[in-house]
């Protein structure tokens, strides 16, 4: 469809703001300028047009989704800086910050030790830790309420690798405190770095086995060495942390730890404990 010199003035005035001297040019010129004039503005439409949608598609992927959204997980993963990650699992500092940073300010921790490690519970220390964050999260029901998590953990040499195992009541307490933080945060298909076994140094299904019996083997032979020795049977079993009131109650580790001591002792190579009288016949009787 052809234009005529009259059109092509028209919108060279009415759009562009041309002039009546710039006007007086030849149909040709002008026409070629209105084409020039055209095709730039278009490019400029196109731009803008993608531009727009650049942003739109930024603003969805920064929008944040609702804690019960099924994304919230990956959203809430997606947070944590490289160094706070290992191997995937987020530590224990990564999950404080980043709490802070999506939920809230974390109130307080509280601490509480159920059980030391001792000798009687294999070294275990089980420990509670209980955290508090002021949700900050405007959507929320629970929006400028504090919300409290609590959880347990236990640590020992079974269940956590070394050197974290010597430091068994500060470990439990992080790894606690660990849980609580996942529970506040809903990752409930993430485990923290803490939480992690890696190699234990035993194996934790032979250090819970039940021990077994004393043998009749071994009572024999315990007899026969207190003898050599002059040594009471009865009181030097329960001369040690236990008192037994039979000898059937050792179990076969424990006798035969008791049977190479009294070798040693009628080797000059231990000392008899103190407070254990001379051998006494018949003392099964």
């Amino acid at each position: 469809m052809s234009i005529t010199i009259a059109e092509i003035r028209s919108k060279l005035k009415d759009d562009y703001g041309f002039g009546e001297e710039e006007l007086k040019q030849k149909k040709g010129v002008l026409s070629k300028k209105l084409k020039q004039l055209e095709a730039e503005k278009s490019l400029i439409s196109s731009a803008e047009e993608e531009s727009d949608g650049v942003l739109d598609d930024n603003a969805l992927i920064q929008e944040e989704p609702s804690m019960d959204s099924a994304d919230w997980a990956d959203y809430v993963m997606s947070k944590f800086e490289l160094d706070e990650l290992e191997q995937g699992n987020p530590t224990c500092d990564g999950l404080r910050r980043v709490t802070e940073a999506l939920v809230g300010p974390i109130v307080s921790r509280k601490i509480g030790v159920v059980q030391a490690p001792n000798k009687d519970n294999f070294g275990t220390a089980t420990v509670t830790c209980s955290v508090s964050v002021l949700n900050n999260i405007p959507n929320h029901i629970l929006y400028n309420m504090t919300v409290v998590e609590e959880d347990a953990a236990d640590v020992n040499k079974f269940n956590t690798q070394e050197p974290y195992h010597l430091h068994a009541t500060a470990t439990a307490a992080t790894r606690a405190e660990a849980r609580a933080l996942r529970k506040i945060l809903r990752l409930k298909k993430v485990i923290a770095v803490e939480e992690l076994a890696g190699e234990t140094s035993e194996d934790f299904i032979d250090a819970w086995k039940p021990s077994d019996p004393v043998q009749e083997e071994q009572i024999n032979l315990l007899d026969i060495v207190c003898q050599r020795c002059d040594v009471n049977v009865l009181e030097y079993i329960s001369s040690g942390e236990r008192v037994y009131s039979s000898v059937f109650e050792l179990d076969r580790s424990k006798a035969q730890s008791m049977i190479q001591h009294v070798n040693k002792i009628q080797q000059g190579k231990a000392e008899r404990p103190s407070g254990v009288g001379a051998y006494v016949a018949g003392w099964r009787d």
